[in-house]
């Protein structure tokens, strides 16, 4: 079931068997699915670890899809499959844009952190790190550009 999944994967060094490590898998992929919001058409992205961290958090992975979600993750415990609070996503943030992503998030490490996001026919979002007040990273809407992607899949 880790078609719409990301996953770890490791390669055993004797034997050379790759195997999953660990895997992250939205709580409500089913019906993403069947509504056609597949997860994973924004690939996954690994942040700069010298600057995208925080209490308990050494990397930073992020991913999004056609559900208008941006997952944050925490490349070192991925969240498996509904371990969070109530069987819900087990991830450091989910930030809901409700517009469907067909490109991968980019970042910009200076001035604090930022990611960035395109949706398809919308404009790019910019997103800064910030942390809670438990130290763990968090990051929070800072803008958007004024001109819109283009309204048909692509990149990026």
């Amino acid at each position: 079931t880790l078609a719409e999944a990301v996953v770890n994967l490791g390669v055993d060094p004797t034997t050379g068997k790759v195997s999953a490590i660990d895997y992250f898998q939205p709580y409500d992929y089913v019906n993403m699915d069947g509504g056609d919001q597949d997860f994973g058409s924004g690939g996954i992205a690994l942040l700069d670890p010298t600057v995208f961290k925080g209490t308990g958090v050494s990397r930073i992975g992020v991913t999004s899809g056609k559900n208008g979600k941006i997952y944050i993750l925490n490349a070192d415990n991925l969240g498996g499959y509904k371990q969070g609070p109530g069987q819900t996503d087990l991830v450091l943030q989910t930030i809901t844009t409700n517009h469907a992503v067909f490109g991968g998030v980019g970042s910009y490490p200076l001035e604090g952190g930022y990611i960035y996001s395109t949706p398809v026919g919308y404009p790019t979002s910019a997103y800064k790190l910030g942390f809670n007040g438990a130290g763990q990273p968090v990051f929070t809407f800072a803008g958007a550009t004024p001109e819109v992607s283009a309204g048909r899949v692509g990149g990026g």
